[in-house]
């Protein structure tokens, strides 16, 4: 597929994705057990999804992080904003929830964050799911 102007590879997309989750997770509690979820196809720029419109796809990434037993899901989400650095953006997900929910924005990378204490969903294990939405790009070459 042809490169659409002004927008950057898949693959660099995906990639800020991958270093913005890396930051949270570096920033979670010592013990911390994270799994990637498997990679999804590329969404179209069109989904509702999109942090951008018009042609092209953006990379979903996910990941779960199972925090230590002593650890409190819901404070450490709490707690996210106040310790990223200038460049990151916090706003309330618009949604009531039954646990503690942020949305986080890398301004630099400039890639969304859903960041959501899902430990109920585990029985009360403290569990933290990290989706990275990025922002259009063209399509994967592989």
């Amino acid at each position: 597929m042809s490169k659409i102007r002004g927008q950057a590879p898949y693959e660099a997309v995906k990639a800020d994705v991958n270093a913005s989750m890396q930051e949270v997770v570096d920033l979670l509690p010592e013990g911390t057990q994270v799994s990637l979820r498997p990679e999804s196809t590329p969404y179209p720029c069109e989904d509702k999804l999109s942090l951008g419109s018009g042609k092209g796809v953006f990379y979903t990434g996910q990941l779960e992080a199972t925090l230590p037993p002593t650890a409190d899901a819901s404070h450490v989400v709490d707690d996210l904003p106040a310790r990223l650095g200038e460049q990151w953006k916090a706003s309330k997900t618009g949604v009531a929830l039954s646990s503690s929910a942020v949305i986080l924005t890398d301004i630099k990378r400039q890639v969304q964050l859903n960041v959501m204490d899902v430990s109920k969903a585990y029985g009360g294990t403290s569990v933290i799911d990290i989706t990275g939405i990025s922002r259009c790009a063209t399509s994967p070459t592989n």
